[in-house]
């Protein structure tokens, strides 16, 4: 054997050593990879198997349970979870994560009766808890959470339910289907990254399904974002609590398109949008004779002559911290406001013919104008 194939062996030798190294330093940084998601994940979840491949994980029937009091069984269900580390940093010890690929998905969001929107409770609320320095109530520890940076969270071919206790009393489910939704650059716990989002989803109505598509950027941890809403072809029906008022007269059937610009900075909200009810027909039994704070027979009239079509320019602003300010009685004021003003209805003159009723339902309708004018 003369020297420089022996050289060359003895190189190959080396490289092929260094490979093993650098494989078997990356399946151990796999498996405590794959330790710390099942910690992540917590005692209130069920997971069917574990995948450790040489360069992802992969969880296929995981459930996350969801707490007592919650409006369905689970918070999070899914068929198959696919989480690609950064490889890069799996070698230095730190935990990035490249994405998480979330397949055939179920998730249950709850806004309760104080306007606070719940995601994933026993995952978030855990991860906030441990974030200000407090033990979990099924653990002692008191050990700070790992900061992990996720490149990217996609849900593909899922479903949501959001579920909104604040507007309704059990609360009000919307389903979203054929849902598909990305969210980039996500620090955890802190969520201080500004994140883009895009979601896209049909909207189940009791006649039709509409559309619904966002898209924009936002920091969670601060609650900025720019976000564009588009809503098209929404069945009135699945939407109707965030229209009117509880006692007023109900929709029986139409459509509702909705575009929204909405930011948030520094807790103001400034949201213009514009709001168009396509072939609306409204109930002629119970409620106090109003929609959107107007005599309803008014409005059919009104409605009937523009071929059961409105279109409703309108724009909410207000300080997010202000107790006095609520974003849907913001909306239903605004809106109420811009209908009447579309329909070429004088407020002044519409508060004077109810005036002319000495009835409850017009002394309510009365009252109600007269909070709206109030915002």
């Amino acid at each position: 054997m003369n020297a420089s194939r022996k050289k060359l062996l003895i190189a190959a030798a080396v490289l092929v050593a260094l490979l093993v190294g650098v494989f078997v330093a990356y399946r151990l940084a796999l498996s405590e990879l794959r330790s710390r998601v099942l910690t992540a994940l917590g005692p209130d979840s069920e997971i069917g198997e574990i995948d450790l491949s040489f360069r992802a994980i992969q969880i296929t029937g995981l459930k996350l349970k969801a707490p007592a009091g919650w409006p369905g069984k689970h918070t999070l269900s899914a068929e198959r979870v696919v989480i690609v580390p950064d490889l890069a940093s799996l070698l230095d010890g730190s935990v990035n994560i490249s994405s998480i690929t979330v397949e055939r998905t179920y998730l249950s969001v709850l806004r309760d009766r104080n306007g606070k929107i719940r995601v994933v409770p026993g995952l978030t609320e855990r991860t906030k808890d441990m974030a200000a320095g407090k033990s979990p109530a099924s653990s002692s520890s008191s050990s700070s959470p790992i900061p992990i940076l996720i490149g990217q969270i996609a849900l593909k071919d899922s479903s949501l339910s959001f579920f909104d206790a604040e507007v309704r009393s059990p609360p009000l489910e919307v389903k979203l289907s054929e849902v598909e939704a990305r969210v980039t650059r996500l620090r955890i716990p802190e969520l201080s990254e500004k994140s883009d989002v895009k979601l896209s989803a049909k909207i189940k109505g009791p006649a039709q399904s509409g559309t619904l598509n966002i898209e924009g950027q936002a920091v969670f941890a601060s609650k900025d974002s720019e976000l564009k809403t588009t809503i098209r072809g929404v069945d009135i029906a699945s939407l109707e609590p965030y229209l009117i008022k509880k006692a007023e007269t109900g929709v029986r059937r139409g459509t509702l398109d909705l575009d929204l610009q909405s930011k948030v900075a520094a807790q103001q909200i400034r949201a213009p949008g514009v709001l168009k009810l396509k072939d609306l027909e409204l109930r002629s039994e119970g409620g106090i004779g109003t929609f959107m704070g107007m005599p309803r027979d008014s409005m059919v009239s009104m409605l009937r002559e523009r071929d059961g079509s409105i279109t409703v320019p309108f724009s909410i602003e207000g300080n997010l911290n202000d107790p006095g300010f609520d974003v849907d009685a913001a909306f239903k004021a605004k809106v109420g406001l811009a209908t009447a003003t579309a329909l070429g209805v004088s407020i002044k003159d519409l508060m004077g013919t109810l005036g002319k009723d000495k009835g409850e339902g017009a002394a309510k309708v009365i009252d109600a104008f007269k909070g709206l004018l109030g915002r």
